[in-house]
C-alpha cells in the first residue's frame, strides 16, 4: 500500500524538522523551503511507496496558493494510488512559533502581533483541511525526549526509525 502523508502547520513551528525526520527514515519528499512536488509532477512519484509534502502556512503570504493547498495535496496523492494517507499537524509554544516568524522569517511578518494572528489563520486552516489519519507533532515534546519522539512519529506512519535527527533547541536563542 501507498503512503501519503503532509506535513503542516504554522510558519515556525516544526514542519521542517518533522518531515526531515521522515525523509531521512526512508519517506520520498522535501524538507527545504523548495520542494519538488510544489508542482504536482506525478512522475516523481510513481515508484515511490512512501511520499511526504510539507506546508508551513502562510507560505510567502497567505495569497500564495501553497498556504491552501492541503485539499489539493490530498486529491494528487489519491490519484496517483496513495490511499494510506497521514496528517502531521506540527505545533510548538506560541511564544516561540511568533518569534521565529517575527525574527526568522523577516519578510513574512512586521510585528509579534501580526504573527500571532498568523497562528490564529493557521490554525483555523489545518482544522478545514485535516484528512487522513492525524497526529500531533509537538516540537516541545521532540525536544524533551528526541530518539522516542522520533521513533513515534516514525511508527504512526509505518516506518522504521534507521536514522535520528540532531535536535537542536531552536527556543533558546528566543529566551
Amino acid at each position: 500500500m501507498k503512503t501519503g502523508i503532509l506535513v503542516i502547520g504554522s510558519v515556525g513551528s516544526g514542519t521542517r524538522i518533522a518531515t526531515n525526520i521522515l525523509v531521512k527514515n526512508g519517506a520520498w519528499g522535501d524538507f527545504g523551503h523548495v520542494q519538488r512536488l510544489d508542482n504536482f509532477d506525478a512522475s516523481l512519484i510513481k515508484d515511490k511507496k512512501v511520499v511526504v509534502i510539507r506546508r508551513s502556512i502562510p507560505h510567502l503570504s497567505w495569497a500564495d496558493s501553497r498556504s491552501s493547498d492541503a485539499p489539493k495535496i490530498k486529491q494528487f496523492f489519491k490519484d496517483n494510488g496513495f490511499n494510506n494517507l497521514f496528517f502531521i499537524y506540527t505545533r510548538r509554544k506560541e511564544e516561540y512559533t511568533a518569534k521565529s516568524q517575527l525574527l526568522s522569517h523577516r519578510k513574512l511578518v512586521k510585528s509579534e502581533a501580526e504573527a500571532f494572528e498568523n497562528i490564529e489563520k493557521a490554525k483555523i486552516e489545518v482544522s478545514n483541511v485535516c484528512f487522513g489519519k492525524p497526529y500531533a507533532f509537538i516540537y516541545e515534546e521532540l525536544l524533551a525526549e528526541p530518539e522516542e519522539y522520533q521513533r513515534k512519529l516514525c511508527d504512526f506512519v509505518g516506518i522504521e526509525l534507521k536514522n535520528t535527527v540532531r535536535i537542536i533547541n531552536g527556543n533558546k536563542k528566543y529566551e
